[in-house]
């Protein structure tokens, strides 16, 4: 008997150790590592979803002109399956007012780098376990040995060779946002026009989607779905709209922001590349939507209540780090849009 308690001691603290490890020496950090920082409960609003999330809407922004603190819980690439789980990851430390899930790649085929990148950035855990599972079980493409994906730090990345100095010290985002300064011009630079016309989701992508609203439904969880800007093919347009039908069956709130008249991004300034905003672009977004919770959702103004240091100083960095990479004024800028926008300052 005591042999196999002591079997089992070791087993718990084994797997207790590779946990903690396994937390520090993943493949990489993205957005997703910094609202695993945050204090329990601190959070007003969960952003859900893939890159786009972290390329466009900066909550240091947020935190500065509308008070409330927005948490992204966004990965590259997330497939849009894996949703259900990342909102399961998302309440495990916080019970924001709104959760926001982007939509924009429902319709989106996924590869094999998409499931890396998406439960590489996840702390080990039996979700984490269970999303892997589910995306193996859809992908449509031939995978490795499961176990390459469960253990995948160890197995296949061997990073325990190279850790990188942003696994201990994570300095390229600012709460979750991602700066970048490069320009490309897209096919947005006309105005963009949405294709109207409905496409039926697959049995798979709507039965997700059904499963997804129905966990939604029965925790009672404040969901508003958004179909962010990018550049989408017809199809993709299409079965996105049939996604927007059986959400408004179901009651539960969306956003187009590809139909809205009076804010589309400029493809000539505001873009990344084809699907990503730069920083100028995500001011934009940033600004328009945030104004857009505040005015339609009851969020708190934190901090009209109490500046937050850690929010504070990730602001000044951030604006820091904007005036050298542009040699732009960053409050010149950020108001101008604000004045093109009639974004109101409290």
């Amino acid at each position: 008997m005591q042999k196999i308690i002591k079997i089992g001691a070791f087993i718990i603290i084994f797997i207790f150790i590779w946990t903690k490890v396994f937390n520090i020496l993943w493949m990489d950090r993205y957005a997703i590592n910094d609202y695993y920082k945050e204090p329990k409960n601190s959070i007003d609003v969960v952003y859900i979803g893939h890159s786009n999330v972290y390329m466009l809407f900066n909550p240091t922004i947020a935190y500065d002109i509308f008070g409330y603190k927005t948490g992204l819980v966004a990965v590259p690439g997330m497939p849009f399956i894996a949703t259900k789980n990342f909102l399961i990851e998302a309440q495990k430390t916080q019970n924001p007012k709104l959760y926001i899930i982007d939509i924009s790649k429902l319709a989106t085929v996924y590869g094999d780098s998409d499931i890396r990148w998406t439960v590489d950035s996840m702390n080990m855990s039996l979700n984490r376990m269970q999303t892997v599972k589910l995306l193996l079980d859809h992908a449509t493409f031939e995978t490795e040995d499961a176990i390459n994906y469960y253990f995948s730090n160890f197995l296949y990345h061997n990073k325990w060779k190279e850790i990188k100095e942003l696994n201990f010290n994570n300095n390229i985002y600012y709460k979750g946002f991602e700066l970048s300064t490069k320009n490309a011009v897209t096919n947005k630079v006309e105005k963009y026009i949405w294709d109207e016309e409905v496409s039926p989701l697959s049995t798979e992508l709507k039965d997700n989607l059904v499963d997804l609203i129905n966990y939604i439904k029965e925790n009672n969880l404040p969901v508003l779905f958004v179909a962010s800007q990018r550049n989408y093919d017809k199809n993709e347009q299409k079965q996105i709209n049939d996604a927007f039908q059986i959400l408004a069956e179901n009651n539960l709130e969306y956003l187009n922001f590809n139909t809205y008249e009076d804010f589309q991004l400029n493809g000539a300034t505001d873009y990344y590349n084809k699907n990503h905003a730069n920083v100028f672009g995500s001011m934009k977004y940033t600004l328009y939507f945030g104004n857009y919770l505040k005015e339609h959702y009851n969020l708190p103004n934190q901090k009209a209540q109490k500046v937050d240091s850690s929010w504070q100083e990730e602001y000044e960095r951030m604006q820091k780090d904007f005036q050298k990479l542009t040699k732009k004024d960053f409050k010149k800028t950020l108001q101008s849009y604000q004045k093109q926008l009639g974004i109101k300052t409290e």
